[in-house]
This record gives C-alpha cells, sequence and structure tokens, in this order.
C-alpha cells in the first residue's frame, strides 16, 4: 500500500519491570526497529500509567511525571525511526484516564495534560531534540477544551492533535475554523492522527473525501484508524489475513494521486467541493446532479480507482469523483 508512516504505542510497564531499568526484549518493545529496516517511519503514542508509579494511574504526581519522561527518553533513544511523540490519546474522553486524572474532571484535565507534554519535552531535549512532540490529543475538535491546553502549552508543542470523529467532512472547515481563532493555533500545524470509518462499502469514499478537505486545510497529515481489524467497528486497511479492503483501495489511490500535490479548495458555490491537487486533478463531490466533462482527455475515477463512464456522469454528496 505504500504505507512508510505508522502511529502506535509502547506499553510503559512492558519497557520498565524494575524502577529506572528499561528492557526491550518482547515483540511489542522492538516492533519500531522492525518499521526501520523496511524504511518506515513511527509517530510513538505515550499516555498510560505503570504501576510503580502513581499506583498505575495516568502519571500526575512529580516522581510519575519524571519517570514518564525518562521512560519516553528510552524509547526514542533506542529507536531513531520515531519521528514525533504524541503525548495523551483522546486525553478528554471518559476512556482514556485513570486515577486522580480521570477524577478531577474535565476542567482540570488540561493541566494534567500539560504537565506530561513538559516532562516529555524535558525528555526529547535530553537525547533527540529534533523528535517533534505533538500535543492535544483530543477526540473531536473540542475547542473550549484545547483553549487552555493552547493558553499554557502551544510553546512546548510542535502540533496539535486531534480525532474528528464527531466532525462530518463537510463541517470540517467551519469548525477547523474556530479552533485557529486562538492565536497560538492559527499557525500551528494539525495533525489528525485518527481518521476512520465505520461503513464498509464507502470507506474508500469516506476516506478520499476527509483527505481532500483536510489537505485543502493544511492539515500536516491524516492518520488512517485502524491498519488492521481492532472489532471495533471501523474499516481497517488488513484483513486479520492481511489482504487489502476497500479502505485500502482509497489508500492506495490517495498515496498514486494526491499525496506528493498541494491541494487548493476551489469549490464554486455553497453546493459543490472541489479541491484541486496540483494543476492536474480535481477531487468533486457536492448536492447531486448530472457532470459534463467538457475534455476527451479528462478520466473520471471513484474513491476506489475504478473508471466511471462519462455517460450518466453525476455528483454525489457522499461518493466523490477524481477527475485528472
Amino acid at each position: 500500500l505504500g504505507v512508510v508512516h505508522f502511529r502506535d504505542g509502547m506499553r510503559w510497564p512492558e519497557v520498565e519491570r524494575r524502577a529506572g531499568r528499561f528492557e526491550f526484549n518482547s515483540v511489542r518493545a522492538t516492533y519500531p526497529a522492525r518499521l526501520a529496516a523496511q524504511g518506515g517511519q513511527l509517530v510513538l503514542t505515550v499516555n498510560f500509567g505503570n504501576p510503580l508509579y502513581d499506583g498505575g494511574h495516568t502519571p500526575h504526581s512529580a516522581q510519575a511525571l519524571e519517570a514518564f519522561g525518562a521512560f519516553v527518553a528510552s524509547v526514542v533513544e533506542r529507536y531513531p525511526a520515531i519521528t514525533a511523540v504524541e503525548v495523551g490519546n483522546e486525553f478528554n474522553s471518559a476512556n482514556f484516564t485513570s486515577g486522580p486524572v480521570r477524577e478531577a474532571g474535565i476542567a482540570r484535565r488540561a493541566g494534567y495534560h500539560l504537565a506530561m507534554v513538559q516532562a516529555v519535552e524535558r525528555a526529547l531535549r535530553r537525547v533527540r531534540p529534533e523528535v517533534e512532540l505533538w500535543g492535544g490529543g483530543t477526540h473531536s475538535l473540542p475547542a473550549g477544551y484545547l483553549w487552555p491546553v493552547l493558553d499554557g502549552g502551544a510553546a512546548h508543542m510542535q502540533a496539535l492533535a486531534v480525532h474528528p470523529y464527531t466532525t462530518p467532512v463537510d463541517q470540517l472547515a467551519a469548525q477547523i475554523g474556530v479552533l485557529r481563532r486562538h492565536p497560538a493555533a492559527s499557525a500551528m500545524p494539525l495533525a489528525v492522527t485518527e481518521f476512520a470509518s465505520r461503513d464498509p462499502e464507502h470507506a474508500a469514499d469516506d476516506l478520499l473525501r476527509g483527505y481532500a478537505a483536510l489537505a485543502a486545510l493544511g492539515v500536516r497529515a491524516m492518520y488512517w484508524y485502524p491498519l488492521s481489524e481492532r472489532g471495533d467497528g471501523t474499516v481497517p486497511l488488513l484483513t486479520r489475513e492481511g489482504q487489502p479492503t476497500v479502505a485500502a483501495e482509497g489508500f492506495r489511490l490517495v498515496q498514486r494521486l494526491l499525496a506528493t500535490r498541494i491541494a487548493r479548495d476551489i469549490s464554486p458555490d455553497a453546493f459543490t467541493r472541489v479541491i484541486a491537487f496540483g494543476d492536474d486533478v480535481l477531487v468533486a463531490w457536492g448536492e447531486p446532479r448530472t457532470l459534463q466533462l467538457a475534455r476527451e482527455d479528462i478520466t473520471a475515477l471513484d474513491a476506489r480507482g475504478r473508471e466511471v463512464p462519462r455517460a450518466g456522469l453525476a455528483l454525489s454528496a457522499t461518493a466523490p469523483l477524481i477527475l485528472h
């Protein structure tokens, strides 16, 4: 599929079983070396605690935060494939924090997140200062929650990571626009570190529309979730047997035709979305109506890369076309 950038985590308790000793002797602790051998790069997600510190809950004490940073430093120093560290995974949700951090409530969550960000920043500076630090790690695009994160943490991070699951594709521009009103977010790179579909038949359509919309908004990267089956209803790129899915067909098409081109939104009206990639590729969708191609050398493809007959060609609100 041409996948070279991955996003995954590493279990802190699996690496540090005794305080201050880091051992990389399991498949789950050594996989970044295998990625590097194949030319891959990794965004490392770090979020959960270790039973050695703060009772295994989300790290919050000074001792646990220092240990958390030391763990991240040990992983990053060992594996050159790691190009960025994402601190927090959906930190604003009900599922990925525990202990005092969870019990303190959402209003205080940002402060705990920033303490983790700063601990990781100190660690990265010691070992590999060129590795980027991505903060936020939010489910959805919660501007209200992210405001205090940006107030106190913008200087400590190189990108803001978000998972816009609750935002329809055609609302991404408006909601990201609200987020961009914060001065620190106006120019800060955005990384959509999870983007998914629960529709096995139309996952390629969802992927293509999402990629086109986010690329036109200047988003740094979009990571499809998941790579392989997780059993949570989201459409992976690969089955458990390693076979490409419908989403993989869309991913392959994006890699081949769009990923190396600069995106521009040239939509002509409120009912038609047209994203230009370079000078010779368009991605179009919108309110259903007949579409005519003025030149014979223009080809229409669906999101899976299949040629669409010129006769009866039409726009769709959910199934985008690639014109090139």
